[in-house]
């Protein structure tokens, strides 16, 4: 099935000679679904609860240690940012001009699959610069600074650590932990992977070594 819209060019549309003018969408039905709602025990069963209170509980758990997740998050990057701020870190230029440079292309290549013209690609790419090099510059202080707040406190990332991470990795994804293993190790992703939790275990000892006050 097949229908006609009217519509008019929205202000940035990537053709430049259109914008602002009416024109017409076709649209081409294949498919068409219908969404059918989840009953009680559906949902029930999906949520692992057996009743209507139970479901009530496990959502207010669940937002409760969303806000908890949430707040943790905030006191982990007021800390650094802080650390960051205490402890001038001059990065080398070149490392730093490459990851820039490496933003930047990202930043190119989704505008381009947006449809948007090289004129505007341009624009954009040079209006994110000066973000997008302060945005790199602290990523790379905080990556030093916690690589060396880890050889001080002897942190360290465990193969156990790993195993378990993948553990997690593959009960998300409903595979098995031997798949996602091979996956990580074909694709080079342990070095990634273990860069990450390391920054997760200095960020939570950041966060239980520091007084708080209110």
């Amino acid at each position: 099935e097949q229908r006609t819209f009217d519509i008019v060019f929205p202000e940035d549309f990537p053709g430049e000679e259109h914008r602002g003018k009416k024109g017409s969408c076709l649209v081409t039905v294949n498919e068409a679904y219908r969404i059918i709602a989840p009953t009680d025990e559906e949902i029930f069963k999906l949520m692992e609860v057996e009743d209507e209170a139970g479901l009530q509980e496990s959502v207010r758990t669940r937002i409760g240690e969303a806000k908890a997740q949430q707040e943790q998050g905030r006191l982990e990057n007021a800390l650094l940012d802080q650390l960051i701020e205490a402890h001038p870190l001059e990065l080398p230029e070149p490392l730093l001009e490459e990851q820039v440079a490496a933003k930047a292309a990202e930043l190119r290549k989704n505008l381009e699959e947006q449809g948007l013209d090289s004129e505007e690609i341009d624009r954009r790419v040079q209006e994110e610069e000066q973000s997008v090099r302060q945005t790199t510059s602290r990523a790379m202080r905080a990556v030093y600074l916690m690589e060396e707040i880890a050889k001080a406190e002897e942190i360290q990332v465990k193969e156990e650590d790993l195993l378990g991470e993948l553990g997690q990795i593959a009960e998300r994804n409903q595979a098995q932990v031997d798949e996602v293993r091979k996956y990580y190790q074909e694709q080079g992703l342990i070095p990634q992977l273990a860069l990450e939790l390391l920054e997760r275990k200095v960020r939570t000892f950041l966060r239980e070594a520091a007084v708080i006050k209110e």
